[in-house]
């Protein structure tokens, strides 16, 4: 039986990780683990494992160089498997574990084989597991890593309940979602008009710290941030009428104003590739980027207007470029997170362990990527950035200057905002 069901064109968001992939190797995995205290059952992991794979063309997709151009190829059905490793008897479970999903996640995948989506089971004892969520990014980001997850537990509990998988309605592949937005985009493609425009006008490149070299190195920091509370920050969105983003947009570009010692910056922010109740559901990387570019003036209250402002603007023209490859905007990434993090598996004690990191490799498409997660009592967020450019004092200056601007937004959106900058 032919094994291909289908071969065809990538996305304009895939040709950019897959042209990057070989400068920038695993640096483009996507590692996350999770604690499962419980008695959890494997066989039938592996099942609701199986049934998920068999649902997202993502777990059976490869991509292959034919004539020197990029293709995607969905397979029939794919190898993949549920590995159980087995750590119990070892004298100190944890650091194997940790070990060995830290060697995992620094493995370059071949993007030739239908197996970019590999997650692992790690018994470390009686009723303990680790979950290794493993892939590569050029098949999943973070709201697929979200829908994902939750299939996956829903599956399980409908096996374990009735022996059978649930039944849902069929889920939209990539390929049928970019082949119905190139349809929507073609009449534009064909005629002048803004979407020829590049914005920001002059880029807007953060200068490196005196200290620091520059340069590409890949080798990366990262810091976290304490930036608020989000019961009070979606509140407050709610009650002035933004988008709950808005804020965070806002303390970004007075963050990075503080560290340019400028008035106009820009920033890519990764939103575009999730418009429409059409793409929600869809299992692949869907992420791209607007670039924003906005200059530190007046209220906090009026930024605010122009952060809500465009995040609403749903011209269709933006979805025709990615300005994370080019301006040079595109090297500073806002990713706003809003997908769950836990599993809330009930029956079970489930957790995220972040003390399970990999080692920070920067894209060279980017030197300052900032995740925010916007999790139940506290906007939690992430600084990974260059560090042949920036020192950690300095990404601590941006998560400070961010913090002091939510809260000052908070307590009075008509605080003029060189008052954060000092200017």
């Amino acid at each position: 039986m032919e094994t291909i069901l289908f071969e065809g064109p990538v996305s304009l968001t895939e040709l950019e990780l897959l042209a990057a992939g070989e400068h920038d190797g695993s640096s483009h995995n996507l590692l996350f683990v999770h604690e499962i205290q419980g008695p959890l059952e494997p066989a039938l992991l592996d099942r609701a494992l199986r049934w998920l794979a068999e649902r997202h063309e993502g777990f059976r997709t490869s991509f292959v160089q034919v004539g020197g151009e990029w293709r995607r190829r969905v397979h029939r059905s794919t190898p993949l498997t549920l590995e159980v490793v087995d750590l119990s008897s070892r004298e100190d479970p944890e650091a194997e574990a940790r070990s060995m999903a830290l060697a995992l996640g620094a493995r370059a995948m071949d993007r030739g084989q239908p197996l970019l989506i590999q997650p692992r089971l790690f018994r470390l004892g009686e009723g303990r597991f680790w979950w290794v969520s493993y892939g590569d990014h050029v098949v999943l980001d973070g709201t697929s890593f979200g829908t994902c997850m939750a299939e996956l537990l829903g599956a399980y509990l409908e096996i374990e309940r009735t022996g059978a998988a649930p039944s849902l309605p069929a889920a939209v592949q990539p390929r049928e979602h970019f082949a119905r937005l190139e349809a929507s985009l073609a009449p534009l493609r064909e005629a002048p008009g803004a979407w020829l425009r590049k914005e920001p006008p002059d880029g807007f490149p953060l200068r490196p710290d005196a200290s620091r070299p520059g340069g590409l190195d890949p080798a990366g920091g990262r810091l976290p941030m304490m930036l608020g509370d989000t019961g009070a920050l979606d509140d407050f969105s709610r009650a002035r009428g933004v988008s709950r983003g808005a804020p965070m947009l806002v303390a970004v570009a007075l963050g990075l104003s503080e560290l340019a010692g400028r008035p106009d910056v820009a920033f890519t922010t990764i939103r575009s590739g999730r418009r429409g109740a059409g793409a929600q559901g869809v299992v692949g990387c869907l992420a791209w980027g607007d670039s924003f570019p906005v200059r530190v003036e007046g209220t906090l209250g009026a930024m605010l207007e122009r952060a809500d402002a465009f995040l609403r603007d749903d011209e269709p023209w933006r979805m025709l470029y990615i300005p994370m490859a080019a301006p040079a905007s595109g090297r500073i990434v806002v990713n706003i997170n809003r997908f769950p993090m836990g599993l809330n598996f009930p029956g079970f004690v489930t957790f995220l362990r972040p003390d399970v990191l990999p080692e920070v490799r920067m894209w060279r498409a980017h030197d300052l990527l900032l995740q925010l997660f916007p999790m139940p009592g506290a906007l939690h967020g992430v600084a990974r950035y260059r560090a042949s450019m920036f020192e950690p004092a300095t990404m601590a200056r941006l998560g400070e200057t961010m913090g002091r601007t939510l809260a000052a937004l908070l307590a009075d959106p008509s605080t003029p905002a060189g008052a954060i900058v000092g200017r």
